[in-house]
């Protein structure tokens, strides 16, 4: 049939942030055998990750992100060897009573995606993903630049294989029930730009080597772990770093004043950062040009205790106000629909879910300034003055309090 010729021609559909409910058509997809890019983002796909998806020998890009899907990765996955990117973040989903309306991905990495050897782009961030991370994942996928791997239910170490992901340039794994010590060899990744891994419960000191070889680093968040040790002063030579976080931990000692010193430069860039350099004088001099921090985002509304205390910014559910007056089920019919008038456009409703308590700044964040003196504060008395949600979740819930 002429739809059936349509389909096998196509190479790129995008169906994303529309309202589209029900499960991926088997069929339909057997048919894409050309398709290159498919963009099934924020809709209402529910059910199975069907395995089809992964005989298209094309495609390099599957994306699946917020959608209610549940399901494990299927093994077939590393049948799909033309992969360059592939997103299925934000399936866990829950209603606002706390009742589970999808548990997202979930059993554990298959060891299949070692055969995806062209992947640059990994995203399964918030889901249900349990188990640990196999070592060949750092050996094999050596074009890695982006994984995301946070807010899952993940056990073990890192593996000190992903020391030799040289393209890697974001890795997070925070929100998870991940142990063991930070690998030094991750200081081989040198192109590493954001390195989160936040919400664990890590021990050990943090690498000396991370302050000498990741000289690319913007953002380190070690927060809400459990290391220990001092603050290495070779992290003062990471004159790249916006965002640096090391509260709740059982760290000791002083901030080193090559840290510290970041920051008496106009082009530093500290704008989230802990009350780590706040004003505490002693036997120390003033610097000739006063540097300013600024601790960017909201304050927090308790200090008394003397701990640091997380503020979340939550996304909740959609408004009936916001509601579509039209619902459209994605079943076989609709793709081959979307595929025999190569100009189909379905009209898009887009909706911004994200709602900050009334008791926030309506706009803009809040700067707290505060003269930088350096090293007369100690790691125990920290006091965090910014709020950090998690990173992009639709919804925060018990696994990650």
């Amino acid at each position: 049939s002429s739809s059936s010729s349509s389909s096998s021609s196509l190479t790129h559909l995008d169906l994303s942030t529309n309202y589209y409910y029900g499960t991926i058509p088997r069929n339909a997809v057997r048919r894409m055998t050309k398709m290159e890019e498919l963009y099934l983002e924020d809709l209402e796909l529910e059910g199975k990750i069907v395995p089809e998806l992964f005989g298209l020998g094309s495609l390099r890009k599957l994306y699946l992100g917020g959608n209610y899907l549940e399901s494990t990765l299927p093994e077939e996955v590393g049948n799909a060897k033309s992969l360059v990117s592939l997103r299925i973040q934000d399936n866990y989903r829950k209603r606002g009573n706390g009742s589970i309306l999808s548990k997202g991905v979930t059993g554990t990495l298959p060891r299949s995606l070692a055969n995806l050897t062209l992947l640059e782009d990994l995203r399964l961030e918030n889901n249900y993903i349990g188990g640990s991370i196999f070592p060949e994942l750092g050996t094999a996928l050596r074009n890695l630049v982006h994984l995301r791997l946070d807010l899952n239910v993940l056990r073990g170490s890192i593996p000190t294989s992903f020391g030799r992901l040289g393209n890697l340039q974001t890795l997070s794994l925070s929100g998870n029930y991940m142990r063991g010590t930070l690998p030094s060899e991750l200081s081989n990744s040198i192109r590493l730009t954001t390195l989160d891994l936040h919400d664990n419960s890590f021990s050990g000191t943090i690498p000396s080597e991370w302050g000498t070889y990741l000289r690319n680093l913007t953002e380190l968040d070690l927060a809400y772990n459990a290391l220990t040790g001092p603050v290495p002063s070779t992290l003062g030579e990471l004159a790249k770093l916006e965002k640096f976080h090391v509260e709740r931990n059982s760290m000791y000692g002083f901030m080193p004043s090559e840290v510290c010193l970041l920051m008496t430069t106009e082009e530093a860039r500290f704008v989230k950062l802990s009350a780590n350099c706040n004003v505490r004088r002693k036997n120390t001099a003033r610097p000739s040009r006063a540097p300013v921090v600024t601790i960017a985002s909201y304050a927090s509304s308790r200090e008394d205790d003397g701990e640091s205390i997380r503020n979340r910014v939550l996304r909740a559910e959609p408004t009936s106000t916001l509601t579509p007056t039209t619902r459209m089920p994605l079943d076989q019919t609709l793709v081959e629909s979307a595929t025999e008038d190569p100009s189909y456009s379905p009209s898009k409703t887009v909706m911004n879910t994200t709602l900050l308590p009334s008791s926030l700044p309506s706009s803009g964040p809040s700067h707290i300034p505060s003269f930088v003196v350096c090293p007369r504060v100690t790691l125990s008395l920290f006091i965090t003055l910014v709020a950090r949600p998690h990173p992009e979740p639709p919804y925060i819930d018990e696994r990650f309090l």
